[in-house]
């Protein structure tokens, strides 16, 4: 494995999720999509009206798929975007345990595929997504984790 990301983080990630894990406190297990990205999602008016790509669904701590869409939120929109999912999800849910982690094992599959990712969202329109912004925004939304871990 290559990682594809700026020198030394994701050694320093893997770090601190070896050090975090056995600390952790789990939330209540639910399905979840476990590919929940904004791709996956249909939407009519601004509404959700349905999510699509379930072949990757499990029984799970639903703190991933908010990850997932917090990383992705991050990456597309940036700011505060993944803040106010946060936010909003547990304003409807109930809060989260242990937030920080989980962004970092959603953020682990993007040391690999970071780069396809960014080129997949400039496929759909995000021209200003470039590899370069997309890993300025990762490397914002890690050393967050990292740093309220």
């Amino acid at each position: 494995f290559e990682p594809k990301t700026p020198d030394g983080l994701w050694l320093e990630v893997a770090q601190a999720l070896r050090s975090a894990a056995t600390g952790v406190t789990a939330n209540t297990p639910v399905l979840t999509h476990h590919d929940f990205w904004f791709g996956n999602t249909l939407w009519s008016d601004e509404r959700l009206t349905g999510v699509v790509d379930w072949d990757e669904a499990r029984i799970d701590d639903p703190a991933f798929d908010v990850a997932y869409a917090r990383l992705d939120m991050q990456l597309t929109l940036a700011g505060d975007a993944p803040d106010r999912l946060l936010a909003r999800y547990e304003a409807r849910r109930g809060p989260l345990h242990a937030v920080p982690f989980w962004d970092l094992i959603a953020a682990l599959p993007a040391f690999r595929w970071l780069d396809d990712w960014a080129a997949g969202y400039r496929e759909v329109g995000r021209t200003e997504l470039t590899n370069d912004v997309a890993h300025e925004r990762f490397t914002v939304f890690v050393r967050a984790a990292l740093g309220a871990l």
